[in-house]
Protein backbone atom coordinates (compact mmCIF):
# COMPACT_ATOMS: atom_id res chain seq x y z
CA UNK A 1 0.00 0.00 0.00
CA UNK A 2 2.88 2.03 1.07
CA UNK A 3 4.65 1.26 -2.30
CA UNK A 4 1.89 2.50 -4.27
CA UNK A 5 1.19 5.68 -2.66
CA UNK A 6 5.23 6.78 -3.38
CA UNK A 7 4.88 5.13 -6.81
CA UNK A 8 1.58 7.81 -7.24
CA UNK A 9 3.80 10.67 -5.57
CA UNK A 10 6.85 9.80 -7.50
CA UNK A 11 3.94 10.31 -10.95
CA UNK A 12 3.05 13.53 -9.76
CA UNK A 13 6.33 15.26 -8.81
CA UNK A 14 7.25 14.15 -12.21
CA UNK A 15 4.16 15.74 -13.80
CA UNK A 16 4.26 18.72 -12.13
CA UNK A 17 8.38 19.18 -12.70
CA UNK A 18 7.34 18.10 -16.51
CA UNK A 19 5.01 21.09 -16.52
CA UNK A 20 7.17 23.68 -14.99
CA UNK A 21 10.16 22.74 -17.51
CA UNK A 22 7.77 23.19 -20.07
CA UNK A 23 6.51 26.74 -19.22
CA UNK A 24 10.25 27.68 -18.22
CA UNK A 25 10.95 26.25 -21.84
CA UNK A 26 8.74 28.16 -23.66
CA UNK A 27 8.03 31.62 -21.83
CA UNK A 28 12.04 32.97 -22.15
CA UNK A 29 11.12 32.28 -25.78
CA UNK A 30 7.87 33.94 -26.09
CA UNK A 31 9.41 37.04 -24.24
CA UNK A 32 12.11 37.27 -26.72
CA UNK A 33 10.03 36.99 -29.40
CA UNK A 34 7.41 39.44 -28.14
CA UNK A 35 10.16 41.83 -27.34
CA UNK A 36 11.46 41.57 -31.39
CA UNK A 37 7.31 41.68 -32.72
CA UNK A 38 7.15 44.69 -30.25
CA UNK A 39 10.48 46.79 -31.68
CA UNK A 40 8.80 46.06 -35.07
CA UNK A 41 5.11 47.65 -34.06
CA UNK A 42 6.33 50.08 -32.69
CA UNK A 43 9.32 51.19 -35.84
CA UNK A 44 6.71 50.44 -38.25
CA UNK A 45 4.23 53.07 -36.94
CA UNK A 46 6.63 55.83 -36.13
CA UNK A 47 7.93 55.12 -39.66
CA UNK A 48 4.50 55.98 -40.65
CA UNK A 49 4.73 58.99 -38.91
CA UNK A 50 7.95 59.91 -40.56
CA UNK A 51 6.45 59.41 -43.88
CA UNK A 52 3.29 61.55 -43.17
CA UNK A 53 6.21 64.66 -42.42
CA UNK A 54 8.30 63.97 -45.27
CA UNK A 55 4.54 63.81 -47.68
CA UNK A 56 3.46 66.62 -46.30
CA UNK A 57 6.62 68.73 -46.41
CA UNK A 58 7.44 67.46 -49.91
CA UNK A 59 3.54 69.12 -50.68
CA UNK A 60 5.69 72.43 -48.99
CA UNK A 61 8.13 72.45 -51.14
CA UNK A 62 6.39 72.37 -54.71
CA UNK A 63 3.43 74.70 -53.34
CA UNK A 64 0.42 72.31 -53.06
CA UNK A 65 0.22 73.27 -49.57
CA UNK A 66 0.44 76.58 -47.87
CA UNK A 67 1.33 76.92 -44.27
CA UNK A 68 0.40 79.99 -42.13
CA UNK A 69 3.84 81.75 -41.42
CA UNK A 70 3.05 82.89 -37.96
CA UNK A 71 1.57 80.89 -35.02
CA UNK A 72 0.96 77.51 -34.06
CA UNK A 73 -1.28 75.47 -35.75
CA UNK A 74 -2.57 71.41 -36.42
CA UNK A 75 -3.74 69.50 -39.05
CA UNK A 76 -5.19 66.50 -39.29
CA UNK A 77 -6.67 63.71 -41.56
CA UNK A 78 -6.67 60.10 -43.21
CA UNK A 79 -5.13 58.63 -45.44
CA UNK A 80 -4.59 55.43 -47.34
CA UNK A 81 -1.04 53.71 -47.72
CA UNK A 82 1.39 56.49 -49.03
CA UNK A 83 -0.96 57.35 -51.97
CA UNK A 84 -3.69 59.58 -50.39
CA UNK A 85 -3.75 62.36 -47.85
CA UNK A 86 -6.75 64.05 -47.36
CA UNK A 87 -6.71 66.96 -44.72
CA UNK A 88 -9.60 67.62 -42.53
CA UNK A 89 -11.21 70.89 -41.96
CA UNK A 90 -10.00 72.99 -38.93
CA UNK A 91 -7.08 75.05 -38.18
CA UNK A 92 -5.57 75.53 -41.85
CA UNK A 93 -8.72 74.46 -44.18
CA UNK A 94 -12.72 75.37 -44.04
CA UNK A 95 -13.35 71.96 -45.51
CA UNK A 96 -12.55 68.44 -45.91
CA UNK A 97 -9.25 68.70 -48.74
CA UNK A 98 -7.28 66.37 -50.67
CA UNK A 99 -3.54 66.97 -50.12
CA UNK A 100 -2.30 64.27 -52.24
CA UNK A 101 -2.92 61.97 -54.70
CA UNK A 102 -6.43 60.64 -55.60
CA UNK A 103 -9.64 60.21 -53.58
CA UNK A 104 -9.85 56.77 -51.85
CA UNK A 105 -12.83 55.06 -50.06
CA UNK A 106 -10.41 52.88 -48.39
CA UNK A 107 -8.68 54.43 -45.58
CA UNK A 108 -5.99 52.64 -43.46
CA UNK A 109 -4.77 55.31 -41.24
CA UNK A 110 -4.86 58.86 -39.61
CA UNK A 111 -2.56 61.19 -39.44
CA UNK A 112 -1.66 64.68 -37.97
CA UNK A 113 0.70 67.34 -37.99
CA UNK A 114 2.12 70.41 -35.74
CA UNK A 115 2.94 74.24 -37.24
CA UNK A 116 5.12 75.92 -36.08
CA UNK A 117 5.48 79.77 -37.84
CA UNK A 118 5.01 77.86 -41.64
CA UNK A 119 7.42 74.97 -40.38
CA UNK A 120 5.94 71.87 -40.10
CA UNK A 121 7.53 70.40 -36.79
CA UNK A 122 6.33 67.03 -35.42
CA UNK A 123 3.88 64.40 -36.93
CA UNK A 124 1.57 61.78 -35.68
CA UNK A 125 0.17 58.56 -36.98
CA UNK A 126 -2.74 55.99 -35.87
CA UNK A 127 -5.15 53.19 -37.05
CA UNK A 128 -7.99 55.72 -35.35
CA UNK A 129 -8.93 59.63 -35.68
CA UNK A 130 -6.61 61.28 -33.20
CA UNK A 131 -7.90 64.45 -31.14
CA UNK A 132 -6.07 67.39 -30.60
CA UNK A 133 -4.98 66.16 -26.66
CA UNK A 134 -3.29 62.99 -28.19
CA UNK A 135 -0.93 65.49 -30.11
CA UNK A 136 1.88 65.74 -27.81
CA UNK A 137 5.54 63.99 -27.32
CA UNK A 138 5.31 60.18 -27.31
CA UNK A 139 8.27 58.21 -24.93
CA UNK A 140 9.06 54.49 -26.29
CA UNK A 141 7.74 53.93 -22.42
CA UNK A 142 4.19 55.37 -23.32
CA UNK A 143 4.22 53.67 -26.91
CA UNK A 144 4.79 50.16 -25.15
CA UNK A 145 2.03 51.03 -23.01
CA UNK A 146 -0.42 51.71 -25.69
CA UNK A 147 0.07 48.59 -27.22
CA UNK A 148 -0.52 44.57 -26.89
CA UNK A 149 0.91 41.65 -27.94
CA UNK A 150 -1.46 39.78 -30.24
CA UNK A 151 -2.34 43.14 -31.64
CA UNK A 152 -2.25 43.03 -35.40
CA UNK A 153 -0.73 46.24 -36.14
CA UNK A 154 -3.63 47.20 -38.51
CA UNK A 155 -5.45 47.34 -34.96
CA UNK A 156 -3.04 48.73 -32.35
CA UNK A 157 -3.75 51.45 -30.02
CA UNK A 158 -0.84 53.05 -30.36
CA UNK A 159 0.16 56.35 -31.86
CA UNK A 160 2.95 56.70 -33.79
CA UNK A 161 5.48 59.92 -33.35
CA UNK A 162 7.82 61.79 -35.12
CA UNK A 163 9.81 64.90 -34.28
CA UNK A 164 12.11 67.12 -36.17
CA UNK A 165 14.36 68.17 -33.35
Amino acid sequence: MKERIDNKNRTIKFIKDFFISLAIFLFFPLMMISEHVEKDKRYNINIDAENCYIIMSSCVQDNSLELPEKGTYYMTGECYNYDYYLAYAGDIFEQDTVIFGNAQDKINGYWAIRIDNGVITESWFSNYKLNKKQLRPYSIKEQKKQMHFFDDISKTRMIGYYSVE
